[in-house]
């Protein structure tokens, strides 16, 4: 029997929370499933003679990912509604009608990645230790992963999907993202692009940050920890992704997300920014170098416990240089560093060592440096990613 999309989620939640057994799970809930059947009007509209198109959910490891939700205090109605709310389950069942596999729940707070079968096969397989690790490191950098879903519309093909949260959904405009991996081989951004949602890459990369000397030494011990988990489950091409928000750039940075026209963790929309906030963009190089805020009594108000969120820093502009595969940073000398605040996490954690790889490290071995691909054994991956971070985030005074 076909249900309401609302009284689906009612009885389904209410099975869920009442079946939750506590953070020691079996062999047999990491292989559990739950299939239900809902039915949506495909354009939105509720006008009489609309079209239907039924679906079949199938959840993964509901109680597991309960319990990964409860770590990180999200709301399991919020999310259940949020990822399977009209618009965005429309946007999900429908990917022939946009071509990137990221999409953006409609609160921004969850992040929907459509996966092809062999990553999901590479999730189901590593999510009992993903698993432990998330309850032995409540500070994990690795991205917040809440759910495994398959959405089948009826006569259609399935599309199965990963949902993890959005750590660039803040109050706070994010000037600028980094992808960061440590290698250099092709991670720049394409010459001429630098839009809203711009995603600055290794080579790219023209500041450091400074953190206070606890903040850093939790820090590079987590990556630390994550990294020898990643190696241990064969998993590399990882990367870390920074938001930064600078914190003099502009009072109307700090409104709302509807009344402001900044950006804020999105990068599926492309938001027109008012003249005040193009400024900002168009003038980063300024912002960095300005003294006009340059107090260094931070607002610890403003600061989340946890790690990688809201965290302050002083970004410092550097000049790279690259020798034998390795790059060496050095502070320009030229100008003050600026208040920063922070987000980052580890992402893209589901590609594993596979074959396809394999050949991509011999390819590209024989074309460039092998130090500098991005296609290297898992081992030597995480290695290099460790050292490459502990230069984007120095002790002070550290830089040559």
């Amino acid at each position: 029997m076909l249900l309401p999309l609302r009284s689906l989620l009612s009885r389904y939640l209410g099975e869920w929370k009442m079946g939750l057994s506590g953070p020691d799970y079996s062999s047999h809930d990491f292989k559990t499933t739950t299939t239900t059947s809902i039915r949506l009007a495909m354009d939105g509209s509720s006008s009489p003679g609309v079209t239907f198109t039924d679906f079949e959910l199938i959840n993964y490891c509901p109680d597991v990912f309960r319990s990964l939700q409860d770590f990180a205090k999200v709301d399991s109605d919020a999310y259940m509604l949020s990822v399977y709310g009209n618009e965005t389950l429309r946007k999900i069942a429908s990917p022939w009608k946009c071509s990137s596999p990221i999409h953006f729940s409609q609160d921004h707070k969850f992040i929907i990645k459509i996966i092809r079968k062999s990553e999901m096969k590479v999730f189901l397989d590593m999510l009992p230790k993903y698993y432990g690790h998330a309850r032995k490191y409540p500070n994990t950098l690795l991205t917040k992963i809440f759910g495994l879903h398959v959405v089948k519309p009826v006569e259609g093909p399935k599309v199965r999907f990963v949902v993890t949260g959005n750590i660039l959904n803040s109050d706070l405009c994010i000037h600028k993202r980094f992808n960061l991996k440590g290698s250099s081989q092709g991670r720049g951004l394409t010459k001429g692009v630098g839009d809203d949602n711009a995603m600055y890459k290794d080579v790219d990369l023209d500041v450091v940050f400074h953190l206070d000397r606890t903040t850093r030494a939790k820090l590079l011990e987590q990556i630390m920890h994550d990294c020898d988990f990643l190696e241990g489950i064969g998993v590399m091409d990882y990367s870390l992704l920074v938001g930064m928000h600078i914190r003099h750039a502009s009072t109307s940075d700090l409104l709302p997300r509807e009344q402001s026209s900044c950006n804020v963790g999105s990068v599926d929309t492309k938001r027109k920014r008012s003249d005040s906030h193009s400024s900002v963009q168009s003038d980063f190089d300024q912002d960095l170098s300005s003294t006009s805020d340059m107090q260094s009594n931070y607002s610890y108000e403003e600061h989340d416990d946890r790690l990688g969120v809201r965290t302050p820093a002083r970004a410092v502009k550097i000049q790279k240089i690259e020798s034998g595969g390795l790059t060496i940073f050095r502070n320009t000398g030229k100008e003050e560093p600026s208040d920063v605040i922070l987000y980052f996490e580890i992402i893209d954690i589901l590609q594993g060592y596979n074959m396809v790889k394999r050949v991509e490290h011999v390819f590209k071995s024989l074309q460039f440096d092998a130090q500098s691909i991005s296609a290297v054994n898992p081992n030597y991956y995480s290695t290099r990613f460790q050292d490459f971070l502990s230069k984007v985030f120095p002790e002070n005074h550290s830089l040559l």
